[in-house]
């Protein structure tokens, strides 16, 4: 199986990150690493790593990057892949609720390469895919409250909800 990290830029210097892939490289788990540093960039990673024939992608990042992995491959017709999730997010929501350790790498990556795929939903909102949740209006201020510009009022708010995966074990397929 190959496996292939595609890492938010913004956690690519964590030296917990670089100790975890180095110990498991070192285990016999070859995986490779592809890191983020504008946008677009997980579309196109996304794209090689289908074309280069690799069975399984790990998102290295929050809930942002993990939406853009899956958007990537929905968008694009791509079955042939698992995903895995290393969580780097402020929150985690869906590492968190498919029970994927978030205060270790290595026990992230090492469930990304040992556990056992199972089939996720996905939802789709003017023409971008997503898993877990999908936020706007006050919700949305409330998560990235450090924005100056969020409306006090809002008329609305809307929040879309996924089902999620049951097992501690599962990987989200797509």
């Amino acid at each position: 199986m190959t496996y292939r990290l595609l890492l938010n830029g913004k956690k690519a210097a964590q030296d917990d990150i670089r100790e975890a892939i180095y110990q498991l490289r070192g285990e016999g788990y070859p995986i490779e690493v592809r890191v983020t540093w504008e946008g677009g960039d997980i579309e196109r990673l996304v794209q090689e790593a289908a074309d280069q024939g690799v069975s399984r992608l790990i998102a290295g990042g929050g809930d942002g990057t993990i939406n853009e992995v899956v958007d990537a491959l929905l968008k694009n017709n791509i079955t042939t892949m698992e995903v895995a999730i290393l969580p780097l997010g402020t929150a985690n929501d869906f590492a968190t609720a498919c029970s994927i350790p978030t205060n270790s790498a290595y026990d992230a990556l090492l469930l990304a390469v040992l556990g056992t795929s199972k089939p996720v939903d996905a939802a789709r909102a003017n023409d971008r895919h997503f898993v877990n949740i999908a936020t706007a209006g006050w919700v949305w201020c409330a998560s990235y409250s450090k924005h100056t510009y969020c409306p006090k009022k809002l008329p609305w708010r809307r929040s879309l909800h996924a089902r999620r995966p049951r097992s501690s074990h599962q990987l989200p397929t797509f």
